[in-house]
């Protein structure tokens, strides 16, 4: 799955209209509604206050024209998102009219090159699950597995040391750690979404 790694912003101006496009990353449609909510406020001057969003889980895909004429400004958006193979993101393109009536097929334009500009900003990248584990070893081996762990490209969320050491990490190859450190207990605790660029 393809995503962008962070807010980005653009203007885009024809015929004394102002368009203001941002770009987010988003995980959730409560993230996304939490977006529109900020941005009618800190626009609430503004004319139209337009959106498309797509995630990846559930799989869900939503736009709102807020007032312009119905299919020219939240599915334009929407179309671009798609048509770039993106998910999990979100685009909003904040209108302020600027006394020329654009048109429905202007319209469809203008929001599509204020959405294209913003995504032509932003840095795509490769958001992929990986698996969490919690390791437990006696406590001699967790310096020596946590080591191993990041010099084979592993991530060590957390360590915690009792009479065991207790290791929560993630993207790591576990056949390889167990194979090396055969006294360890493996056991896997869930996964999370990554981005690669």
């Amino acid at each position: 799955m393809k995503s962008i790694d962070g807010v980005y912003e653009d203007l885009y101006v024809i015929n004394k209209s102002k368009f203001y496009s941002f770009a987010y990353p988003i995980t959730s449609e409560l993230e996304a509604k939490g977006i529109v909510e900020e941005l009618n406020k800190k626009f609430s001057d503004a004319t139209h206050v337009c959106y498309a969003y797509s995630l990846s889980s559930p799989r869900l895909d939503k736009c709102d024209d807020d007032g312009e004429p119905s299919g020219t400004a939240g599915k334009p958006i929407l179309e671009l998102i798609k048509k770039r193979n993106l998910e999990n993101v979100f685009i909003a393109v904040v209108r302020y009219f600027g006394g020329i009536k654009l048109g429905a097929g202007g319209l469809v334009r203008a929001y599509t090159n204020a959405s294209n500009l913003v995504l032509d900003k932003a840095s795509v990248v490769e958001v992929i699950e990986v698996d969490k584990f919690k390791v437990v070893a006696d406590v001699s081996l967790g310096s020596k597995i946590s080591n191993w762990i990041m010099g084979s490209g592993g991530q060590v969320l957390s360590t915690n040391y009792t009479d065991k050491v207790t290791l929560e990490v993630m993207n790591v190859d576990v056949e390889k750690l167990k194979a090396i450190y055969p006294q360890v207990e493996i056991e896997k605790i869930g996964s999370e979404k990554i981005c690669q660029k």
